[in-house]
């Protein structure tokens, strides 16, 4: 893959991503939003990686989610989402400030119910 396409590919992504958490946000402000950055087959790997995968099978700091996360904290205002980062597992959740009800003991909870349910069926 040509890198330059494989970005285009990728930045189209994130827009259209991007617009639809927007419209959702427009029709509903308590609305927020979350992802982890899948690792790379490298960043995956135990013999390359062993100090970045956790016991969950998760792993910390992934490539996808560094670059994610630069971009939702440029497009998402503190204004109105609290960004809640868990580099451990390469975790994100825009948390929008008019949802008192979501607690950050209940996002925690979220992704590690999301973790035990996706990852370690493996």
């Amino acid at each position: 893959m040509h890198k330059t396409t494989g970005y285009q590919n990728a930045k189209r992504v994130f827009d259209t991503v991007t617009q639809i958490a927007i419209e959702i946000y427009k029709d509903n402000s308590k609305a927020s939003f979350a992802f982890m950055g899948a690792p790379k087959l490298d960043e995956a790997n135990e013999k390359l990686n062993s100090q970045n995968i956790n016991e969950d099978g998760s792993v910390a700091n992934t490539q996808r989610f560094l670059i994610y996360k630069r971009y939702v904290m440029r497009l998402f205002s503190p204004d109105q989402f609290d960004h809640l980062d868990m580099a451990t597992s390469s975790s994100y959740m825009l948390r929008s400030k008019n949802n008192s009800d979501l607690t950050p003991k209940l996002v925690q909870q979220f992704f590690i119910d999301y973790i035990e349910e996706n990852i370690n069926d493996d």
